[in-house]
């Protein structure tokens, strides 16, 4: 990836009054800004030096089936990311008199419950745009070897500190998926309690130790917006939290996501922060990209330019909005610019292989990692972007697959990218 970082510099020095920022030559509107990442992880330890971290629980939010839900970040500090806590029950009956009802949990459930959650700053820069099953893969990915996410039975399963699911009325089958259940009987005539906890880490910076994205919020005048898109809770399909017939209704609920605000506070110096604030990171999802047919290439999904790229998530569905075994599904993901330049072209088996040495764990079903900025083998140094790709640079970036005959089509992806972009953000 060398050729691709145009006049980007390396060095190990921190000037006096902080980094100063690099031009990537060619750009419009007078270049990329991007400084040396070496020198800005040490400026990252210096800030924090200099600052404190907290941790500021908000009022819980109510999750009503079918609803979106709204809230605004505290006006406090330098924003570094958003703990969500999503905790409470669902009641779902059989209405049947006589036969049982097998309801479907598919294996992203329940993360499935928040179809988006939608971060804006101050009503214009959209900083984040994903499913919660998305941004559970950015969480995983962001706490490699945690012990939080593991495989079982070549599934990805999450620790019950983290998600976990509790019935009474019904019985839950174990099987494939996050919560370890991939079904929920309930007797005839009968009313299951279904008690839901999950959580999730949003963050708003690049890593913890490289705090590029920090939200400037130390001002009345500003406000960011996050909203919470709800599934409707039961329907006949699979992208309902609850799949089943038209035997099973919805009677009643009581769910509650518990945001927790982190950011670090103002340091007197602005030179400390100027750069973290001023360089946004954004996790967008581009959604519901048709799968027509089978064969070469079929995937072809065209990157937006203007930006650096850390990393693109893939989340591949079928025809009846069922999440697939990539493995099965597609094969040679690979990213192609400039016409003929191949990033990472590879057999599927070898890089779920890969991809498990990296990870630890089966990635969750149906998602297909295209990490630029997998380093781990470059001695844990997570500030190297040796990997990152040059996307004001490149000419024409498509990420491509091929897919296999096993597919059910017509299908769907989507397609989540992690970036990084200069000036994203209004500073007041």
């Amino acid at each position: 990836m060398a050729g691709q970082m145009g006049n980007v510099h390396r060095g190990n020095i921190v000037p006096a009054g902080g980094v100063t920022p690099n031009q990537v030559a060619g750009v419009v509107g007078g270049g990329m800004i991007l400084p040396d990442t070496l020198q800005m992880q040490e400026l990252a330890h210096i800030f924090m030096e200099n600052s404190e971290q907290n941790f500021l629980q908000m009022s819980k939010v109510p999750l009503v089936s079918g609803q979106t839900s709204n809230f605004n970040l505290q006006t406090v500090g330098l924003g570094e990311g958003l703990e969500l806590l999503v905790d409470g029950w669902i009641d779902v009956r059989n209405t049947n008199a006589t036969i049982a009802e097998n309801v479907t949990l598919h294996p992203d459930f329940p993360y499935n419950i928040l179809r988006n959650i939608t971060l804006i700053f101050n009503g214009q820069a959209t900083l984040v745009q994903a499913s919660a099953y998305d941004l559970l893969m950015m969480m995983i990915k962001r706490n490699v070897r945690s012990g939080f996410a593991r495989s079982v039975n070549h599934a990805a399963r999450v620790d019950r500190r983290i998600c976990d699911v509790l019935v009474t009325g019904g019985t839950l089958v174990d099987g494939h998926g996050l919560s370890g259940h991939n079904m929920l009987t309930i007797p005839p005539l009968t009313t299951a309690r279904v008690n839901v906890k999950f959580y999730l880490d949003l963050s708003f910076v690049l890593r913890k130790d490289l705090l590029l994205g920090l939200l400037p919020m130390a001002n009345t005048s500003i406000h960011a917006n996050v909203e919470l898109m709800v599934a409707p809770f039961v329907g006949t399909t699979p992208d309902f939290p609850f799949h089943a017939s038209a035997n099973l209704s919805l009677v009643g609920s009581s769910l509650n996501a518990l945001p927790v605000y982190k950011f670090w506070a103002l340091p007197k110096r602005r030179e400390l922060y100027e750069h973290f604030v001023n360089t946004s990171y954004i996790v967008t999802r581009h959604a519901n990209k048709t799968i027509p047919s089978v064969g070469e290439r079929v995937i072809s999904f065209e990157v937006p330019i203007n930006f650096w790229l850390v990393s693109a998530l893939m989340t591949i569905r079928d025809s009846g909005r069922a999440l697939v075994d990539v493995m099965g599904a597609i094969n040679n993901p690979h990213l192609v610019y400039n016409g003929t330049i191949t990033v990472d072209r590879s057999d599927i088996a070898v890089k779920t292989a890969r991809d498990f040495l990296f990870y630890g764990l089966e990635i969750p079903t149906g998602m297909l990692i295209y990490d630029y900025a997998n380093t781990g083998d470059l001695n844990g140094n997570s500030a190297n972007m040796a990997k990152w790709l040059n996307m004001y640079q490149a000419s024409n970036p498509v990420l491509l697959a091929d897919v296999l005959p096993a597919m059910a089509v017509p299908g769907s992806y989507d397609v989540t990218l992690e970036r990084l972009a200069p000036n994203h953000v209004q500073v007041i």
